[in-house]
């Protein structure tokens, strides 16, 4: 959560390669992208259905503040869960 939301200033996520790719898209894309970044395609099919049921109850315009925020809370999501322990 911390490396995710910025707390942690020596791991800026927002300088990682992928993150202006990931801002641009649409929160199912931003999943399925995450996925394949950070788990290699490697997650089970309920991880999947529990990011995708994390969705904003709106949809957020890309790249606005709202749109970052849900997109660091996907990465923590991702990095907290049983599927990225295993890797």
């Amino acid at each position: 959560r911390s490396v995710a939301s910025g707390e942690v200033k020596s791991i800026p996520v927002e300088k990682w390669q992928h993150w202006a790719e990931l801002t641009a898209q649409p929160y199912d894309q931003q999943v399925d992208r995450i996925i394949a970044l950070l788990l290699h395609n490697n997650a089970s099919p309920q991880l999947r259905t529990s990011l995708l049921a994390a969705a904003p109850k709106q949809p957020e315009r890309p790249g606005s503040i709202a749109a970052e925020l849900s997109l660091r809370n996907l990465i923590s999501l991702v990095l907290g869960s049983p599927d990225f322990q295993r890797r």
